[in-house]
């Protein structure tokens, strides 16, 4: 009896004095709450030109990949060529990024898969779309509009998802801001690429960089009325005296041209697909 009585005494005074209860407890917080970010939006970047191929453009896998562009992420368009099946075991391929010019247009894209060339030269081949505005890489300082970067990561990306490709041979062409952009890549990815291309470029002889660690091939017209053919005979010189392998060809009576047979010939792809990285 006595026991049950301290019992109901005890809880009268807990009842009575709820507060001092809770004053007893003091709140502490916890040390390892996460904050939520709000995760940052994926711009979407339509391409300038949705037929860099013009009617070829339909033989391509129109996709789109996650880059970062101007410091955030973003989707980018991008056109896939892949060798004809079936592939032998084991088969692998190079691939070649081909980079369109100001226009958006890109007609290399369209010799290479041309059925001579195809059937001799299987490639992987992908053309990234820029959105407009945008620019692959200009002679002197990188500028915001620049993009090399995300035309890399997209390539990167498909090296992963094709395991037939084979990195140590991945070959980058252009013509005109194309070409500035082969150019360029040489200038910034000199370890990734095993050759490069650039046709009508334009670029600084005095900026030349680590362009001598690969393989270069240049070509211009002599009657180029937009860029004039000494930026390439004067780049490809620096590079050469720099200890580098670099090719420049001319042509009489070729002005800005993209689309002539004139360059794009076995000539270039028997030495283009011959190249592998170390």
């Amino acid at each position: 009896m006595r026991y049950f009585y301290s019992s109901l005494l005890a809880m009268s005074l807990f009842m009575a004095f709820p507060a001092m209860a809770q004053e007893a407890a003091p709140v502490v917080n916890n040390p390892f709450t996460v904050t939520e970010e709000t995760p940052v939006q994926a711009v979407k970047l339509p391409p300038e030109n949705p037929l860099p191929m013009d009617d070829y453009t339909k033989y391509y896998a129109q996709q789109t990949a996650m880059v970062t562009m101007d410091g955030r992420p973003a989707e980018m368009t991008y056109f896939l060529f892949q060798p004809e099946r079936p592939w032998a075991d084991g088969a692998n391929f190079p691939l070649v990024l081909v980079l369109h010019d100001g226009s958006g247009e890109a007609p290399v894209g369209n010799m290479l898969i041309g059925e001579s060339v195809r059937k001799k030269y299987p490639a992987f081949i992908v053309v990234p779309a820029l959105p407009a505005g945008k620019r692959w890489r200009d002679s002197g300082p990188a500028k915001p509009s620049h993009s090399l970067s995300s035309a890399v990561e997209i390539v990167k990306q498909l090296t992963t998802l094709h395991p037939a490709i084979d990195t140590k041979r991945i070959y980058v062409i252009g013509c005109g801001m194309g070409g500035n952009g082969a150019y360029g890549m040489a200038y910034e990815y000199p370890d990734f690429f095993a050759a490069a291309v650039p046709i009508s470029a334009a670029w600084n002889p005095r900026d030349i960089g680590n362009m001598n660690k690969l393989p270069i091939a240049a070509f211009h017209g002599y009657d180029d009325k937009i860029v004039s053919y000494l930026s390439s005979t004067d780049t490809v010189s620096s590079i050469k005296q720099s200890g580098g392998m670099a090719y420049f060809t001319g042509y009489n009576n070729l002005g800005h041209d993209c689309k002539s047979d004139r360059i794009h010939n076995d000539l270039l792809w028997q030495w283009m697909f011959a190249q592998k990285r170390k």
